[in-house]
Parts: C-alpha cells; sequence; structure tokens
C-alpha cells in the first residue's frame, strides 16, 4: 500500500516545485474548483484554508466542526487536537485565525451547504482525502493550462505573502507552526 502510494504521489508531483505560486493564481485555482462539483468545491474551500492558514493541505482535511469557530468577520481554527490524540507534523497544537476575508466566507459557505449545525465530529471536508485532493487541485491547473505546482506550494505561499505584508520571520515561523 505504502508503495502504490508513493508511486502515486511521484507521478503528481512536479519535476521541480519551483518557488511559492502566487495569490492570483491560488485564487484562480480555488475559484476553478469552486465552480464544480460538491467535491470540487470542498477542495477549493481547503486551498483557500491552506493558504491564509499556512496549513498543510491533510491538516486542513483533518478539520471538524468542533475545530471550526466562525463570529462576525472572523474566522479561528484548531490544528492538532490533542483530546482526539492528534498532533500536527512537528507536534505543535495550535489555534490559526484566517486573514482574509475571501477565505473566511468561503468556510463559512462550505460549512452552510455541508455541514453547520452538523455533528460536531464531522469532518469539515467530509470523505475528501489527500489523495483526491491531489487529483483535483492538478485538474484544475490543467484545465487552466498553468504549470503545475504541489499543494503543499499553498503554505509556501501563504509564508511568503506574510513576509510581503511586513510580518517578521518568528510571527510567520509561528504560524505556520515551524521550530
Amino acid at each position: 500500500v505504502v508503495a502504490r502510494a508513493q508511486t502515486s504521489w511521484n507521478r503528481r508531483q512536479p519535476a521541480n516545485e519551483g518557488g511559492p505560486i502566487t495569490e492570483g493564481t491560488v485564487g484562480l485555482v480555488a475559484a476553478t474548483l469552486l465552480a464544480g462539483d460538491a467535491e470540487s468545491q470542498a477542495a477549493g474551500t481547503a486551498a483557500l484554508i491552506a493558504y491564509d492558514g499556512v496549513t498543510r493541505i491533510n491538516e486542513t482535511l483533518l478539520l471538524r466542526h468542533e475545530d471550526v469557530s466562525t463570529s462576525g468577520s472572523a474566522a479561528a481554527l484548531a490544528f492538532g487536537v490533542r483530546a482526539r490524540g492528534e498532533t500536527t507534523k512537528t507536534g505543535v497544537n495550535q489555534g490559526v485565525e484566517l486573514r482574509k476575508p475571501w477565505a473566511i466566507e468561503a468556510l463559512r459557505r462550505h460549512r452552510a451547504r455541508h455541514g453547520i449545525g452538523a455533528n460536531p465530529k464531522d469532518k469539515v471536508f467530509g470523505a475528501l482525502t489527500d489523495d483526491r485532493f491531489r487529483q483535483l487541485w492538478d485538474d484544475a491547473f490543467t484545465l487552466l493550462g498553468l504549470d503545475h505546482m504541489p499543494p503543499h506550494s499553498l503554505r509556501h505561499a501563504g509564508a511568503a505573502e506574510m513576509f510581503r505584508q511586513g510580518y517578521t520571520i518568528p510571527d510567520i515561523k509561528i504560524r505556520g507552526r515551524w521550530q
């Protein structure tokens, strides 16, 4: 199973990750996904959250409704919930506040369509897996005629955007849970 998963990942992984993608490209790819079916819409919303929250896509896909709090024009996410025995890749458990109004709005709309008020233990993005996200992500790049970038570039791009906005490296490291 591991060998099959690794082979699948290697087929989709570009030869050169390059630098982070731009916010405009993130928006274009996410908009393409959001215009699709329910699964694609979930992937588009997850992409916006991964970018704005500087999160790994697998962490984003593990979010449960109980991990998300929205109030007014704000949204907060809890990653690596110890009570469930979860940790992030680096073991840091942390809350992240989304900053971009369009990411917050996409999350609100997704939850309104797919389970706000649902069981708090349910995953926000349902059964969407890392592999399926990568496939939908790659398909959107192909449809748009863009050079493919791996989903992890969302995390790098979010950090680069924070730097451009004047955030300090220590602040970016905390938000991205980098040690």
